[in-house]
């Protein structure tokens, strides 16, 4: 069920079912290569934004989409709490953009947009220079069916291994989330309960190195969309090595295996998010095959 309100030139849609609104983003997938992973690092991230503020807030997010005549999709999104709105836009010339800005901060209130660089590149065409208020680099890999394949000559130590994180990690875990949230400069109250909330649905993984060291980072399969065209697609976050185990290739030796993990569980590929200014994670990365895709921005609007 939708409620649409028009002007001259678009209509906004409510979607009442996100898997509505999902199904019709879909139909706007890319062909090219590229461009489709760019797309489904775009709407994977504004589905896990969405999910975590309704499980955080307890408040319902809402979807819509801008049409053109005659119905054309040409912006999908969601309002999140706190007057946030998180966008997936198809390119539009400079005078749709201008348009389109004047109808849709006249239809809703926003205070901050979030979406990919190009996602956010209509704003300029209508003359706005919004400023950053956060930047993230995604990336992306597909994942092969045999073990090793795409990660290099860095084999994974028979010494180590990834499994489930247990309610007897809880002490660790809640001392991890604390050095995570420095290094990120997230809030460290928001980003325990996150840590917490995957060891309670089984989805946070704990890598050890089983002859000495012991339990060395963690990492969290934070979601999972099945795209059409390329099979499921796993999301990854809060990856983290200890400090007092950093510098000695066990972030390559972690992320290899977590690979391992997810082809166990059938996952085709898999996207994740970056500091932008994190040059180390970048070089890292980028050794074991991800493909820088996109910057994610979260801007604060004159409007």
């Amino acid at each position: 069920m939708e409620r649409a309100s028009q002007s001259r030139h678009f209509s906004l849609h409510w979607v009442e079912h996100p898997s509505d609104w999902l199904l019709s983003l879909e139909a706007t997938a890319p062909v090219d290569t590229v461009d489709h992973w760019r797309w489904i690092a775009s709407h994977h991230q504004l589905l896990t934004l969405a999910k975590r503020s309704e499980r955080e807030t307890g408040l319902s997010v809402l979807w819509f989409k801008v049409l053109t005549e005659p119905s054309t999709p040409i912006l999908f999104g969601a309002v999140l709490p706190g007057d946030r709105v998180a966008l997936i836009p198809r390119t539009c010339d400079a005078e749709t953009a201008k348009n389109l800005k004047v109808f849709l901060f006249s239809k809703m209130k926003i205070r901050r947009l979030m979406g990919a660089t190009s996602d956010l590149a209509w704003l300029k065409g209508s003359g706005e220079t919004p400023r950053v208020i956060e930047r993230q680099t995604a990336w992306g890999k597909s994942l092969s069916t045999g073990r090793g394949t795409n990660t290099g000559d860095l084999p994974v130590s028979l010494g180590t291994e990834c499994r489930r994180a247990t309610e007897a990690d809880r002490a660790r875990i809640h001392r991890w989330a604390r050095l995570f949230a420095i290094d990120t400069a997230t809030d460290p109250e928001a980003t325990t309960l996150e840590c917490f909330e995957w060891l309670r649905r089984g989805r946070l993984l704990i890598f050890e190195d089983r002859a000495s060291e012991g339990a060395l980072g963690m990492a969290a399969l934070s979601g999972e969309y099945n795209c059409p065209r390329l099979g499921r697609i796993g999301r990854l976050s809060l990856v983290f090595i200890d400090p007092n185990h950093r510098g000695r290739g066990y972030g390559h030796t972690m992320l290899q295996a977590i690979e391992e993990e997810m082809r166990l569980e059938k996952i085709k590929g898999v996207v994740l998010y970056s500091d932008q200014k994190n040059e180390r994670i970048r070089s890292l990365y980028s050794d074991l095959g991800f493909k820088p895709f996109e910057d994610w921005l979260e801007v604060e609007t004159k409007s």
